[in-house]
């Protein structure tokens, strides 16, 4: 089983949190002793791996138990579970075209390729047949001046 706790959350407090569901679920095994250690720094926690040892017959109960034990005394402790996140980076650029009201496009870039791609503002402007945009031919899209809420054809929502 793996639990992740955020980057901020005090990894000795987890730990020990751990600890103390496992012992005190009267399935899991005193031997061999349960396992409860810091595994992985990911992406967006900071990973334990916590093995219960138990029956076979005794396996989804205590697999349940203790995912949801783990979810409570999280939260009594005030421990949080994070989820993944991205954060988005928007780039203006000034094309010199006041035609859509602000000049202003926006684009990105692929990772793979580094090539720079944006969404279309015409129907099939740039389009292949699959629908998708070409990678050599960037096309832009309108950003409001005032970056209010817009849909991929820059649209305000």
């Amino acid at each position: 089983m793996t639990f992740g706790i955020g980057y901020s959350d005090d990894v000795s407090k987890a730990e020990s949190v751990l600890a103390a569901i496992l012992s005190s679920h009267e399935k899991v095994l005193d031997e061999p002793e349960p396992i409860v250690r810091l595994h992985e720094l990911g992406d967006s926690s900071v990973n334990f791996v916590v093995r219960p040892w138990c029956k076979t017959e005794d396996y989804w109960d205590v697999y349940w138990d203790v995912t949801r034990e783990v979810k409570h005394r999280f939260d009594e402790e005030g421990i949080s579970i994070p989820f993944p996140q991205r954060d988005v980076h928007i780039y203006r650029e000034d094309s010199g075209d006041t035609s859509s009201g602000g000049g202003e496009t926006q684009r990105s870039t692929t990772p793979s390729t580094g090539q720079t791609v944006a969404p279309s503002d015409e129907n099939s402007e740039g389009l292949g047949e699959s629908g998708s945009a070409s990678a050599s031919a960037p096309l832009p899209v309108p950003v409001p001046r005032n970056l209010a809420a817009v849909d991929t054809r820059g649209r305000p929502i």
